[in-house]
């Protein structure tokens, strides 16, 4: 949670708000100040069971802010809207940003759905400080195994069974391994009451079956992934075909057994001192709040307000920008962006905006991919991203603008050059990163070496977004047209033929 200090702290509301820090996450509240502390505890508590499990540093973690409101009426204008534009009666929610995170519930109490979905998504929080991103069915496999945290008798207790998945699956099946490990994220959120519950059959197995004995091949699964396909990474990590592991996984479902890890919770601090929340502080919330819920008209006036305290700092132009782009008020999107770069901000969707913006802005009719944005604009792309990815890493849609924007840039340089291999690294799938570096070695005259890279670009295990496919095989033909028509140029006239 970014604390912006200097101003006095009234309350914007009926009671007066509080702050308080934590090593992962802030808290700003009006809830009194002994709910406010154990609530905290608790979160706190579940992010130390993740911990202790999987030891992320905390410098990992993007920023996260929970907001805490005194009574479902204070809560009720951030409440996420739908595409009707009606509020949805919820009593928490979580929204993610690349970035940042926030949480908004409403009072002291929490209905176990409620604590189930805010630890569902807190799931993904965590794990969003990996260096490399997960497959779908894992991240909404641990999600769900991990969100029903809970303290019983002073322990822990992770990966307890979700009634309603077991019943689901029971009354209509699993579907079969095959299918369900290439499911994409679209199919899956349309289609979440038949993907979520078996994400987590399949995790849960994968966790504790068999004493935990799978957790070894579930872990050599994901490391021959890259290099694979799905069914032979799947058939030598497992030892089995999908249909046998089919099998296995009903009979895990019909034995009703489900073991759960128990961890310590000690150190859960619940007695941290609360401060009180500076006005400026509680708009920032707010106004992130307002964001992830589809509230651009709040959001924009809470924006406006941290901007009319701290005009000189970034963060009420960041809160402006997304709202006005959300809103589809592009110009004055792209006019609050520039002032929050200008200002320093530290927003790394804000530096992608940017790129994007270029892009629509100078992206030609070119059929060349090479050609398709001026060189000079494609720098500037090119360094936005970059920027983008020094704030947030692991952005695969960032890799993939910086490896478009790489192959129009008449000369790499190291910097380009690193991400690059970065991108390679953490998406080894990707066929853009070849590409890139394809357009590269033609341009410092690398001929066999680039047609290598084309050629490495669009092989199979490789993917590429619709049209880049066709892009890599017209830039082959267009080098292999070139480099002959050069050959014959260079050749000049035979000597006994006496000109005409």
């Amino acid at each position: 949670m970014i604390l912006i200090a200097g101003l006095s702290p009234p309350a914007l509301a009926e009671r007066a708000w509080m702050t308080l820090r934590t090593d992962s996450f802030g808290v700003v509240s009006q809830l009194r100040e002994r709910d406010t502390q154990r609530w905290a505890a608790e979160f706190d508590q579940f992010i130390g069971a993740l911990q202790s499990a999987y030891a992320m540093p905390p410098e990992a973690l993007p920023p996260l802010t929970i907001v805490l409101f005194d009574r479902p009426s204070s809560f009720a204008p951030y409440r996420p809207v739908t595409e009707s534009g009606r509020a949805r009666k919820v009593e928490g929610m979580f929204g993610r940003r690349l970035g940042w995170s926030v949480i908004g519930l409403a009072g002291a109490k929490r209905s176990a759905e409620t604590r189930r979905v805010v630890q569902h998504e807190a799931v993904h929080w965590f794990f969003s400080g990996y260096a490399s991103e997960f497959p779908l069915w894992l991240g909404e496999g641990f999600a769900e195994v991990y969100s029903t945290f809970e303290v019983v008798d002073g322990e822990g207790r992770l990966g307890a069974p979700i009634p309603e998945h077991v019943a689901y699956l029971n009354a209509v099946g699993l579907q079969p391994m095959a299918e369900f490990l290439s499911v994409g994220r679209d199919e899956a959120l349309h289609e979440n009451r038949t993907y979520y519950p078996q994400a987590w059959a399949f995790v849960h197995y994968c966790m504790f079956g068999n004493g935990g004995a799978e957790r070894s091949r579930l872990t050599e699964f994901l490391k021959l992934l890259p290099t694979r396909s799905t069914e032979d990474a799947f058939l030598q990590a497992f030892g089995v075909s999908f249909k046998d592991f089919d099998r296995t996984l009903r009979r895990y479902l019909d034995g009703g057994r489900y073991a759960v890890a128990r961890v310590s919770v000690e150190g859960a601090d619940a007695a941290r001192s609360l401060t009180p929340a500076s006005t400026t502080q509680v708009e920032f919330a707010l106004g992130r709040l307002a964001l992830v819920g589809g509230n651009m008209d709040l959001a924009e006036r809470h924006a406006q307000a941290v901007i009319t305290a701290v005009p000189e700092r970034p963060e009420g132009y960041e809160i402006l920008a997304h709202a006005r782009y959300q809103a589809e008020n592009t110009a004055g999107g792209s006019e609050a962006t520039a002032r929050a770069i200008a200002l320093g901000t530290r927003d790394a969707t804000l530096f992608l905006i940017e790129a994007q913006r270029l892009v629509t802005a100078h992206l030609s009719d070119s059929e060349w991919l090479d050609q398709a944005i001026p060189p000079l604009q494609a720098r500037a792309i090119a360094d936005s991203v970059a920027q983008s990815l020094a704030l947030h890493p692991h952005n695969a849609e960032a890799f993939q603008l910086l490896a478009i924007a790489l192959a129009n840039v008449p000369a790499l340089s190291a910097d380009d050059v690193a991400l690059l291999d970065r991108g390679e690294r953490l998406f080894p799938k990707s066929g853009l990163m070849p590409l890139a570096r394809a357009t590269a070695a033609y341009r410092r005259g690398d001929s066999s070496l680039a047609r290598a890279l084309l050629l490495e670009s669009r092989s199979e295990g490789r993917e590429l977004p619709p049209g880049m496919r066709l892009h890599s095989r017209s830039l082959g033909e267009r080098w292999l047209f070139e480099e002959i028509s050069g050959a014959l140029s260079n050749a000049g006239a035979p000597d006994d033929l006496d000109a005409v």
